[in-house]
């Protein structure tokens, strides 16, 4: 287990443009890091269900996927407040992943890698890794940031159900 304050990419989720959907849950998305990422915050666990769920059914919607998007997901519960962090995706898993020879990484983003703790199954593919690899998978495999203004601006718009 990996505790959560020691996550790299949380450093990040402060610098995030805030929005309200209603008085109980808190966005906030963008991109950073070369990933997008929706943060969604609340005390009220049912609340934040529903607007979680309608995430993923505009992400279904904005990206036309019959399917359920992809996305990597953690969370967190303190002091009576729930924080869940979304990583919309729209690969499963880089180029670099398919490639021949040396050029080949088995690296395969989950919520922890998109998080900033990368992980590979074999030594030297982590041993070759550098900054700019690591970019340059996490805006591969992420969702572009159009995409994710639309997923969000669509969460504001579409009334709630009661």
């Amino acid at each position: 287990m990996i505790p959560y304050d020691t996550l790299p990419f949380l450093t990040e989720l402060t610098k995030l443009p805030v929005m309200k959907i209603d008085d109980s849950v808190c966005v906030s998305a963008g991109e950073s890091c070369g990933r997008t990422v929706v943060v969604m915050e609340s005390n009220n666990a049912a609340a934040l269900k529903k607007h979680f769920l309608r995430l993923l059914k505009a992400a279904q919607t904005v990206l036309s996927s019959g399917d359920e998007p992809r996305v990597n997901v953690f969370c967190r519960y303190e002091k009576n407040r729930w924080r869940l962090t979304s990583f919309l995706r729209r690969k499963h898993r880089p180029d670099a992943y398919f490639a021949e020879g040396g050029q080949r990484i088995f690296v395969s983003p989950g919520a922890i890698d998109m998080a900033g703790v990368i992980i590979t199954p074999r030594l030297a593919d982590f041993k070759n890794l550098d900054g700019d690899t690591v970019r340059n998978i996490y805006r591969e495999v992420s969702l572009d940031g159009e995409s994710l203004d639309k997923i969000t601006r669509s969460l504001t718009k579409c009334p709630t159900k009661k």
